[in-house]
């Protein structure tokens, strides 16, 4: 197997890794780049890797970081979430291994502990009649989900695209557990086990879970509950969510994977199944979380109703053309049947009928209506009062994947570029 030094600078392995700052690409070691401390804000960039299928490449991804925007003083001082850092790591895999992320996954940690019903990269054929099918919240109702995926492998895998048997699971658990075949030594696990980036703490956690302290480790999230430590990550796709817990004091480990994309499922089948072996407090976990979904989705619905997209447009043409930003590619704007529609490049479905609701904003209503991906757009212009760009404000209840705050959409002026 290869071996990384953690706090070596990134630029070690991907010499052309460059972010907001020069100083702060420098001073980039590997342990920056696992444990979101990294002074980018909560899920930049995730608009190159969903809904897929995504229209970049891993070295798209990576490159096109160096234009997301940052903040220095938060750098290695804030906790945010950001996968396409996970990209990053794993082109850093690629480029010291010499194997492909999937091959190397699957050579090198599944096959030793015998995981065959595992995949990081292609689903096999003999596999494809045993795979989950998602399901979510559309409108109201309960939906299959279409996974569209492009030829060759997911951008988004080594941020989270493994697909796994229950069974399997309980392999890796053991593994970490020391149950099972002892894949990586005492010292590595402790390695990885330490806490580097400082974490909130919720009321809930508080109340609910007897919870003091929160941090991130190297890929992993560690808490106290209910006096004992828990080493745990969570997961999400697209109709689908997983939950993995360690109890490393008690020998426990919990799996919980479900294909329904509802957080407060998992939640509240990971906390029934923890409480119950912990000795902890229980009520109705699925009462519980089932009146906070019930809660927030009178509050969205509530929001949803207040948009008022009758404001009577004078002039469309205005409007028209395509929009550039740094990092996300090409948008346009474009007339279908007196309609605006928005439609990116390179994520082939994020596509928006524009529906006017004041001067130069529109609501962003989705033509794929499970991204729940609900955004303001705003058109800016110049001292001319032509229009010169556009900006966007998602919903404060959207999945914060959909960073369109992140965007600069300028208008390209095609007759100058000619």
């Amino acid at each position: 197997m290869c071996k990384l030094d953690f706090n070596a600078p990134v630029r070690a392995y991907l010499p052309d890794f460059t972010l907001y700052d020069p100083w702060v690409t420098e001073q980039f070691t590997l342990v920056d780049m696992l444990t979101h401390r990294s002074g980018l804000g909560l899920g930049a960039g995730d608009l190159m890797l969903w809904p897929e299928p995504s229209g970049f490449r891993r070295s798209e991804v990576v490159h096109n970081l160096r234009y997301l925007p940052g903040d220095k003083t938060q750098f290695r001082t804030k906790y945010a979430y950001d996968n396409l850092l996970y990209i990053a790591a794993g082109q850093v895999l690629e480029a010291v291994s010499g194997q492909s992320w999937e091959s190397y996954v699957e050579e090198q940690l599944m096959r030793p502990l015998g995981m065959q019903h595992c995949v990081a990269g292609d689903i096999p054929t003999e596999l494809q009649n045993n795979v989950a099918t998602p399901h979510k919240m559309v409108e109201g109702k309960l939906a299959r989900v279409v996974r569209e995926t492009a030829p060759g492998p997911s951008v988004s895998a080594p941020a989270g695209g493994i697909r796994c048997s229950i069974a399997d699971m309980a392999k890796w658990t053991q593994m970490w557990l020391g149950q099972g075949k002892a894949l990586l030594s005492a010292q590595v696990k402790h390695q990885l086990w330490q806490p580097y980036t400082l974490m909130s703490v919720s009321e809930r956690e508080q109340q609910q879970d007897n919870t003091h302290f929160a941090a991130y480790a190297l890929g992993w999230r560690l808490h106290d509950y209910h006096g004992t430590l828990r080493v745990h990550h969570t997961g999400a796709l697209a109709g689908m969510r997983a939950h993995l817990s360690l109890f490393p004091e008690k020998q426990l480990g919990i799996v919980v994977l479900i294909n329904q994309g509802s957080t407060n499922a998992r939640q509240a089948i990971m906390q029934t199944l923890a409480n119950a072996y912990l000795d902890a407090p229980q009520q109705d976990w699925i009462a519980y979380y089932r009146n906070k979904e019930l809660a927030r989705a009178s509050n969205t619905s509530a929001q949803r109703e207040s948009v008022d997209a009758s404001f009577p447009l004078t002039t469309v043409q205005e409007y028209l053309g395509d929009y550039q930003d740094n990092w996300f590619g090409n948008v346009s704007v474009t007339s279908e049947q007196g309609k605006l529609i928005w439609q990116s490049a390179k994520m082939s479905r994020l596509r928006a009928e524009l529906q006017p609701v004041a001067q130069d904003k529109f609501y962003a209503y989705w033509h794929d209506r499970s991204m729940h991906a609900d955004s303001w757009v705003i058109f800016t212009r110049d001292e001319q009062g032509r229009i010169k760009g556009m900006q966007m404000v998602p919903f404060d209840d959207i999945d914060w994947s959909f960073d369109f705050q992140d965007l600069d959409l300028r208008k390209v002026n095609k007759s100058a570029a000619n």
